[in-house]
């Protein structure tokens, strides 16, 4: 109901007589939608891979979306939810430097790790 009722409001809020500012204002809209998608989707993703694939010392791992092992992408996972829980799971982050297995980062990333590079 809530979006429904957004979408409308947005629709109303747009909508003017001159057609070629009607059409900036939605393509300055929906670009503003990409943004925001990039903003609380793709960077908090590409941090948090950053960061297991520095925790492994294996920046040369040779996988993919596609066949990355489940145990990363849990930890990836977990990264998230750190990133944006800055003060309810930040130990999970900070527990990363000493390698505690109680830590379920480093327990789901433990197996994958370089140890001649740890």
């Amino acid at each position: 109901i809530l979006l429904l009722f957004a979408a409308g409001s947005l629709r109303r809020a747009l909508h003017t007589e001159r057609l070629g500012l009607q059409i900036f204002r939605s393509v300055i809209t929906l670009l503003s939608m990409l943004c925001g998608f990039t903003a609380v989707v793709k960077i908090p993703l590409a941090q948090a891979t950053a960061i297991v694939i520095d925790y492994i010392k294996r920046p040369d791992h040779g996988w993919t979306v596609e066949d990355v092992p489940g145990n990363i992408s849990a930890a990836i996972i977990l990264v998230i939810a750190a990133l944006f829980d800055d003060f309810e799971r930040a130990d999970v982050l900070a527990g990363l430097a000493g390698g505690d297995l109680r830590n379920p980062i480093v327990a789901l990333l433990y197996r994958y790790r370089d140890p001649s590079m740890a």
